[in-house]
């Protein structure tokens, strides 16, 4: 039976008279999602929210007539997001008497063993960023509505993305949600190539692996 609590009457098998061997079915998928996110630590007594603001330049130069003054460059404070601290923990209950007559020391220690608890909550939940990238929300296995949108305040993949600065918009989703397939990765490549710009609407290249990365407390 499933139980919270180890007690010889919950997990019977760990201390009946029947010999039997035990095994783990504790297999876990190695952690892929991290690699795709930033990390920032946030310090003892900070606070429990960290906000994080985008400031923008213009691109280029412009002509500049002998004895006129230089054209004024543009700079500027773009969208920003703010995070919120979450913290999670687990814990198994046992009792003295399961303790000391469980016959298999070794699977009570990894029925207790809670190390692996925290890092796939983690990962579930880098992973859940991008299972929902289109919509703006989803609900956590907790039943918590967490907010997935940009600063635009968009889904994170969407069709019309806004600028801070500019009417003009841009896209990273591609129409008809084309499965994965050469044509349509060419799609996505051609998209980059001229759907990126500055807050000020103009074309911008940039090292788009960085820019998939999002903060997450750590």
């Amino acid at each position: 039976m499933q139980t919270e609590f180890l007690t010889q009457l919950t997990l019977p098998e760990l201390v009946d008279l029947i010999e039997k061997d035990f095994i783990a079915s504790q297999e876990f998928e190695p952690k892929n999602a991290e690699q795709l996110y930033m990390s920032s630590a946030q310090p003892k007594g900070m606070g429990n929210t960290k906000r994080f603001d985008e400031f923008d330049t213009g691109t280029y130069a412009e002509n500049k007539d002998e004895g006129a003054n230089s054209s004024k460059g543009r700079v500027a404070v773009g969208y920003n997001k703010t995070m919120t601290m979450v913290r999670r923990s687990i814990e198994i209950d046992i009792t003295w008497e399961m303790d000391n007559n469980g016959k298999k020391e070794d699977v009570v220690n990894k029925m207790l063993s809670l190390k692996h608890y925290g890092p796939e909550r983690k990962e579930l939940d880098l992973t859940h960023r991008f299972s929902f990238a289109t919509e703006t929300s989803y609900t956590d296995r907790n039943g918590k509505t967490i907010d997935n949108t940009g600063g635009d305040g968009k889904a994170l993949v969407y069709s019309a993305h806004t600028l801070k600065y500019s009417s003009e918009t841009w896209r990273n989703r591609i129409t008809n949600d084309p499965v994965f397939a050469t044509g349509a990765l060419t799609l996505a490549e051609q998209i980059a190539s001229v759907n990126t710009f500055n807050n000020f609407g103009e074309v911008r290249d940039i090292k788009y692996l960085y820019w998939l990365q999002t903060s997450y407390f750590t």
